[in-house]
């Protein structure tokens, strides 16, 4: 089996029990088109880093990268209470405690990037939703500065473990549709790495505009489609960067192009982003140019002699990443130049 990762014991068990259950029908697989509704793709990939079948191609219309062939919605929810947490957190990820702290470390880039970009916003007195909080590790900061807090999850244990550790957080089980189904609005709406897993970005974008509030934000950050550090992978490879459970692949245009009734106030290609209400005047028009853009950097990074010096900075800067020299001069970028360095 070919895959883009090192995987544990458990992810080569896990694995077998995916490529099983697709070839029963267990765990169905369905062809899907891209939101833009041009049909004119090209594949990029027909597997992900763990090795499964699955399509992934590129729309010539918009750019988006989406994954072609991918779990059924049925199929998909059975897969997140089953087997996505021991197949994504192997490699990644140490205790629930080391990822709470990041997220808590996380929190703080976002509290400080609203303040910066949407000075509106008085955070301190802010009502803030977080979708998909997992443990509510970033909505400590905006806890800690006065802020009204609520998160949403569907992993009970990582909902209780961030109560346990944090008393002061309201954390509920559910997500964008349990969010719906309530008449609250919120000054700030948080969705970290949540929408490139749901089937129906533009129907979320829908729902984000109808929970906040007028003048209200919505911070989003995912995946982004040109940025090497989601290429989990020891080669820091572009297939490292394709997951069973990331049905999109974003980059910053593709993701505005996507929140529709949104106007960016600043966006990344990180790619992180910050939101607010738009009237209708700031309508996105799918960009067949951002095709040829990504394309372009793909063969550049995969295939040219810069290309792989670039990977290879990658690799050396994930191997001393979590070193305290580094958090430092991250922590000193940040404050002096206001560029978000990677987390």
């Amino acid at each position: 089996m070919s895959t883009a990762l090192g995987l544990t014991p458990l992810q080569l068990e896990v694995v077998g029990r995916l490529k099983a259950k697709f070839a029963s029908g267990e765990y169905p697989l369905e062809k899907t088109n891209c939101p833009c509704g041009r049909q004119d793709d090209e594949t990029l990939s027909e597997q992900d880093r763990y090795g499964l079948p699955l399509e992934t191609a590129i729309c010539r219309g918009c750019g988006l990268v989406r994954l072609k062939s991918r779990l059924a919605d049925g199929a998909l929810s059975s897969f997140y209470q089953g087997e996505y947490r021991d197949l994504y957190m192997g490699p990644e990820y140490g205790s629930l405690g080391n990822y709470f702290t990041g997220m808590v470390r996380r929190g703080y880039y976002v509290w400080e990037l609203l303040r910066r970009h949407a000075p509106t916003v008085h955070l301190k007195k802010a009502s803030v939703l977080e979708v998909g909080c997992s443990s509510g590790g970033i909505l400590v900061p905006f806890l800690e500065s006065g802020a009204s807090v609520i998160g949403y999850d569907h992993d009970q244990r990582y909902l209780d473990y961030g109560k346990e550790r944090c008393p002061g957080l309201d954390l509920r089980p559910g997500g964008l549709e349990t969010v719906a189904e309530h008449e609250a609005r919120y000054d700030v709406v948080i969705v970290n790495h949540v929408l490139e897993h749901l089937s129906d970005p533009l129907s979320a974008a829908k729902t984000l505009r109808r929970i906040v509030k007028p003048g209200g934000v919505v911070y989003i950050s995912v995946p982004g489609v040109t940025n090497p550090e989601y290429f989990f992978s020891p080669d820091k490879s572009f297939l490292g960067g394709l997951h069973v459970a990331h049905l999109y692949n974003f980059s910053r245009a593709t993701l505005v192009q996507t929140m529709r009734g949104f106007r960016p106030v600043y966006a990344d290609e990180a790619v992180r982003a910050i939101f607010t209400p738009s009237d209708g005047a700031h309508a996105v028009v799918p960009d067949a140019r951002e095709y040829g853009r990504v394309k372009s950097f793909l063969a550049w990074y995969e295939h040219s002699a810069a290309g792989r010096t670039y990977r290879r900075y990658f690799k050396i800067k994930e191997r001393y990443q979590n070193g305290i020299l580094w958090r430092m001069y991250k922590l000193k970028t940040f404050l002096t130049s206001g560029v978000i360095l990677p987390y």
